[in-house]
């Protein structure tokens, strides 16, 4: 009775050492009864005085104690802060019986990990004589967690060399780490290793791979593994609809959210609900999007603020902005996300007007705003028009000690990059505390797409040598750079290593590799790899169309054109600009002539001003000047001043000079600044003065 009294009051009333426990005899069971009292009491609420009363008692005590209470004790230790108390504890433990224990050793370890002080626990793990399975996964996880994939993998494999076969923690724990494309092959090793420990059945570690093979985009592999599982919880469930939803492929998540319940009889929780509407985007999943906003109001999950948020960005990714207002208008919450998801929006709709303005509102109401808040904002001010609205909100969140961190900083980096302002993109940069590969990779593609491709492949040299891990994005930005600075070896070295971490098959990489091998002039290598490539999409196709248009192999366009056809594969707009430019360099009037035929008549697509220009300078080149005319005078638009211009050079290159004066004088009216016309026009007459000199010395 009086120990449960003096729980209470060291919980309720602490000012240093109660007075009362001088009177009360210090023995583990007084301990254990404290530690049990203040836990119950406290809730831990104030964790720091559990552990300030229990481990001055602790070293107080002169008897031994027993092996729960060092258990409850270390177990207490769960935060940085705790650090000082988990080192007194571990001290104490030295001088007991217990000193020797390969249990107290891991529950050591753990509690160093939760207390983030990795060194100490690798320098721990590494005086320990015969670590366990758990204490290796304990270590192996708290790397992964930090993303320090080489470490995790060196004591993986080590562990198990040691003759230590790794359990269902160990794959859990190593899985946390392979989430993203670079690590794709390691991650289809670790799959083989835990079917051969006959772990695959395993609704967890099966949950595991679904997510890992998602990340990766391995969509039938994720679908794969899922379909394998025997036992499927509600949490497998809906890492499949993630999975989908990460893809957008709404079609494929509704499927799977309707037959959870359906045939499976799975309640959906507000996770589910939330990825179901994650993969509704555009204006065909609209109608879906809003059945599964009748699903939510039928399980009473709409007053949730995590739903309200996915279905505001449900409404805007599906285009029904009015839906979206509504849905923030009936939200009583003053949140910040809320506030973000819908700044989001209007953002992702173009509403930039709009947007300031929720923002202003959202700070009249009180909510400053957080780094969210100007991701979004900077990414809408990223375009020339935006720059000073965009330069004003960089000075409002330095103000707010946002700036600088990674993902704003990444932002602002953007915004001044699509403005063409590298230089305080690279400011910005430099000045980042810390540097993640979102960070890097938005350096990388501000030198990227700005022509200078030298300074992109030295950052992401440098990237590597800080051990920054790459990842799919980041290989997208550098690619273009390979190919721009033609260094054809250095390319194909990074073709390798694509290889060796599993992204030579991610189409996106591939098509991005065609296009680098094309801008190097290794036409065979971009050939060789399309062949190869076991799913193409028209990018694919594209791409190869135009590595060969570039360098003037217009016979090939046609071969690979006819080959798209066969393949049932349907054209689009810029299919047809790179066979109509392939033909006009080639001088391949007739098949030109039958393409834009079957673009118009058998896909039903509407030539645009670049397909105009092109046949336009498909029929001057072949002299056919006559027809260039008629067809830009039968344009139902008025034809463009570029289209005049592209006449006029041909009326130059046929010394048709009257023809010429009458393209000359339309290209001026509209646009009588550019000096190109007059100086074309010129070149003409002299041509044509010399050609009548040539003609008069003949005679």
């Amino acid at each position: 009775m009086l120990l449960n009294h003096c729980g209470r009051t060291c919980v309720n009333k602490w000012l240093g050492r109660m007075v009362v426990f001088s009177y009360i005899p210090k023995n583990d069971r007084f301990l254990s009864k404290l530690i049990s009292n203040c836990q119950q009491s406290l809730s831990f609420e104030e964790p720091c005085i559990i552990l300030d009363h229990a481990v001055d008692n602790l070293e107080q005590i002169h008897v031994e104690v027993g092996a729960s209470t060092y258990a409850s004790l270390l177990c207490l230790c769960v935060q940085p802060s705790d650090l000082s108390y988990g080192k007194r504890i571990h001290d104490h433990l030295k001088k007991s019986r217990y000193k020797n224990s390969s249990h107290f050793e891991s529950l050591v370890l753990q509690m160093y990990i939760k207390c983030g002080a990795l060194e100490e626990a690798h320098a721990l793990f590494e005086k320990m004589l015969k670590p366990n399975v758990y204490s290796w996964s304990h270590l192996i996880g708290a790397y992964a967690r930090l993303n320090d994939g080489e470490r995790s993998l060196q004591l993986f494999d080590r562990m198990q060399w040691e003759g230590i076969w790794p359990q269902k923690v160990t794959f859990s724990n190593l899985l946390s780490n392979y989430l993203n494309d670079s690590a794709l092959n390691r991650g289809r090793q670790l799959h083989v290793l835990i079917i051969e420990r006959g772990f695959h059945t395993c609704v967890k570690l099966g949950t595991a791979l679904v997510t890992m093979y998602a990340r990766c985009g391995c969509l039938a592999a994720a679908r794969g593994v899922f379909d394998c599982l025997l036992v499927k919880d509600v949490v497998s469930w809906n890492a499949m609809i993630e999975a989908y939803d990460q893809q957008e492929s709404f079609d494929d998540a509704f499927r799977i959210f309707l037959l959870m319940q359906q045939q499976e009889g799975v309640v959906p929780t507000i996770s589910t609900f939330v990825s179901t509407l994650g993969a509704c985007t555009g204006q065909a999943a609209l109608i879906e999007g809003k059945k599964v906003h009748m699903y939510i109001l039928s399980a009473g999950f709409d007053s949730n603020i995590l739903v309200t948020t996915a279905l505001i960005n449900m409404y805007g990714k599906c285009n029904s902005l009015d839906d979206a207002q509504v849905m923030f208008a009936r939200s009583k919450a003053n949140d910040v996300i809320l506030w973000n998801t819908m700044i989001a929006v209007l953002a992702l709709q173009g509403h930039h007007s709009s947007m300031l303005q929720l923002f202003g509102h959202m700070q009249s109401e009180g909510c400053l705003g957080d780094q969210a808040t100007f991701v979004s904002i900077f990414y809408s001010c990223a375009n020339k028009a935006a720059l000073p609205e965009g330069k004003r909100m960089h000075t409002h969140a330095a103000w707010l000690n946002v700036e600088l961190s990674v993902e704003v900083g990444s932002a602002i980096v953007n915004m001044y990059d699509k403005c063409t302002d590298i230089k305080a993109a690279e400011k910005v940069f430099r000045r980042l505390d810390r540097r993640d590969i979102l960070a890097w990779t938005s350096m990388i593609t501000a030198y990227a797409q700005n022509e200078r491709g030298k300074e992109a492949l030295q950052l992401f040299n440098q990237m590597k040598k800080e051990k920054i891990v790459p990842d799919k994005v980041a290989f997208l930005s550098i690619l273009p750079g390979y190919g721009s600075q033609a260094v054809l070896t250095e390319a194909q070295l990074m073709h390798e290593h694509l290889c060796c971490v599993g992204l030579d098959c991610n189409l996106e990489i591939g098509n991005a590799l065609i296009t680098m091998y094309g801008k190097c002039g290794s036409l065979k290598s971009a050939g060789k790899l399309f062949d190869m490539m076991r799913h193409k999409d028209l990018i694919s196709w594209n791409a190869l169309l135009a590595v060969y248009a570039q360098h003037g192999h217009g016979k090939e366009v046609l071969v690979l054109y006819n080959q798209l056809e066969a393949a049932g594969i349907k054209p689009d707009c810029i299919t047809y600009v790179t066979v109509f430019l392939a033909c006009s360099h080639s001088g391949l009037l007739e098949e030109g002539h039958k393409c834009l035929v079957s673009m118009t008549q058998d896909h039903g697509i509407v030539p645009k001003e670049e397909h105009l220009n092109c046949v336009i300078d498909l029929l001057a080149r072949a002299g056919q000047l006559d027809e260039a005319e008629t067809l830009l005078q039968s344009l139902q638009s008025e034809p463009t001043y570029a289209q005049w211009v592209t006449l006029l050079g041909a009326c130059k290159n046929q010394v048709d000079l009257e023809r010429g004066e009458r393209a000359a004088t339309q290209a001026f009216k509209l646009d009588s600044s550019d000096t190109s016309p007059y100086i074309l026009l010129g070149n003409m007459y002299a041509l044509a003065r010399n050609v009548e000199i040539a003609d008069t010395a003949i005679n």
